[in-house]
């Protein structure tokens, strides 16, 4: 396997992790949501949840299948990133259904590749924040105060950019730690060779004081004769 390889099996490895993060936490969460939207009559959004959790979990058996393309992931992001902008134009009247949008950087950043997730995360934060500026009361969307915008994109861009940085971070680690494992049969190779070589010189040096002994020991006192038995 050369470092490439191992470096894809290791990111795909660390995707169907968090595609399973999502299925196991996401999925509950939309369904209690759901439940509350059937309560309240909002069939819209019930409709946008529904689609949510089967393309997330359709998307999620497809990786188990052993479909490890980008585009598997693309679907489920789509589909949150609607039912976040819905929660955008009816956050009621705290605003608190538009905290959720702040999901939307980690999933998109996470399950993608860090510059298609940045990317969409990006273009989201500026879909929101144009929809915060002009929705109010006659659009028949939540109105957003000036400040209120303001620090809704200040959060969401420095949530993109925080896990922007950790996950180039961890991509440039992956990569460190493939080639660092890929040098280690050379470097063992290498290791032996030199082993080897000085092993030899070790025994060639430890043949020369015998020798020259030997030799020391010819010419004094000629060489040994035998006797007969």
């Amino acid at each position: 396997m050369n470092i490439d390889e191992e470096i894809h099996n290791e990111r795909q490895s660390l995707v169907r992790q968090r595609s399973l993060a999502l299925v196991a936490i996401g999925i509950p969460v939309l369904v209690v949501f759901g439940a509350g939207a059937v309560l309240d009559r909002e069939w819209q959004l019930v409709i946008l949840l529904t689609t949510s959790i089967l393309i997330i979990a359709s998307g999620h058996v497809a990786m188990l299948r052993g479909h490890e393309r980008t585009s598997i992931i693309r679907p489920p992001v789509a589909t949150l990133s609607v039912l976040f902008i819905y929660l955008i134009l009816h956050s009621g009247d705290q605003h608190s259904r538009a905290l959720w949008f702040f999901v939307l950087p980690v999933v998109s950043i996470m399950l993608l590749p860090p510059k298609e997730g940045a990317l969409w995360a990006g273009m989201g934060i500026a879909v929101a924040g144009t929809i915060m500026a002009l929705s109010g009361a006659a659009n028949g969307t939540s109105a957003y105060s000036a400040a209120f915008t303001l620090r809704f994109i200040i959060t969401a861009t420095m949530i993109s950019g925080c896990l922007l940085w950790a996950e180039i971070a961890l991509h440039r680690y992956q990569e460190r730690g493939a080639a660092q494992r890929a040098a280690i049969p050379a470097e063992s190779a290498d290791a032996d060779a030199f082993s080897d070589v000085l092993s030899r010189i070790v025994r060639v040096l430890g043949d020369v004081p015998y020798g020259f002994l030997g030799g020391i020991a010819s010419a004094a006192y000629g060489r040994p004769r035998r006797t007969k038995d």
